[in-house]
């Protein structure tokens, strides 16, 4: 049996950009985003954070040691189907003086990220573009404001080809395995905006992991001892 390893890019393109005055300035943020019921109130939160001058990176990094940096840990870049359903690494955007309007045309994104030693476009392997327009995007007090991310694909049933929908120690074993491979082989994310063809970059960067829940850990590590080959399954569209 293999347990397969799914990495996607999360277009969640709700951008927020303004200001041809302010052409030359994009302001980038970084923050680890809820993949459950909770996330449109996160993004509204966010939102407004950036507008106040208030927004903390890495606010809701699972290792409270990443607040106010560009780090992240291993839990930050993993989402799933189950429980919590985890989590997924956002950069978010707001861009004085613009509106959607203005920016059509002017303005894309795009993401690299590490994956044990070699650099990936998840948009490219999901059959788009080295640089993406954003799907939606969002004016906000004389901006626009919105987000991008990236995340692992975790905990995935690979006999059935799909997520596992309850937390049944095959679910956890399989989730255990993903945030080992996260720890072992997911290196740095890039996240890129270019406006007006000058490209601004944040770089988020893979910090040691918070030791995963004992539970996630037994199971991993009997898994890992019986020798179960991990591989990464290519982007699904």
């Amino acid at each position: 049996m293999k347990k397969v390893l799914v990495l996607f890019a999360v277009l969640t393109m709700v951008f927020g950009l303004l200001s041809t005055a302010n052409a030359d300035l994009v302001n980038l943020y970084l923050d680890t985003t809820p993949n459950d019921s909770t996330r449109a109130a996160f993004f509204t939160a966010t939102y407004a954070a950036i507008d106040n001058g208030s927004m903390v990176n890495q606010t809701h990094s699972h290792d409270i040691a990443n607040v106010g940096t560009l780090k992240y840990a291993d839990a930050d870049y993993l989402v799933y189907s189950f429980g919590d359903n985890g989590s997924r690494l956002h950069t978010y955007y707001s861009i004085p003086g613009e509106t959607t309007a203005s920016l059509a045309g002017r303005f894309q994104v795009s993401i690299l990220y590490q994956d044990a030693g070699v650099w990936y476009n998840p948009y490219v392997a999901c059959g788009l573009d080295e640089w993406v327009t954003p799907g939606s995007w969002v004016n906000y007090n004389g901006k626009v404001m919105g987000s991008m991310g990236n995340a692992i694909w975790g905990a995935w049933d690979e006999a059935n080809d799909d997520w596992y929908r309850t937390a049944s120690p095959e679910a956890l074993a399989a989730l255990a395995l993903d945030l080992q491979y996260v720890h072992d082989y997911i290196g740095d994310t890039r996240f890129l905006a270019r406006l007006d063809g000058v490209v601004y970059e944040l770089r988020a960067e893979h910090t040691a992991a918070v030791p995963l829940p004992g539970t996630l850990m037994l199971l991993g590590s009997g898994l890992v001892g019986l020798g179960l080959i991990r591989k990464r399954k290519f982007f699904k569209r």
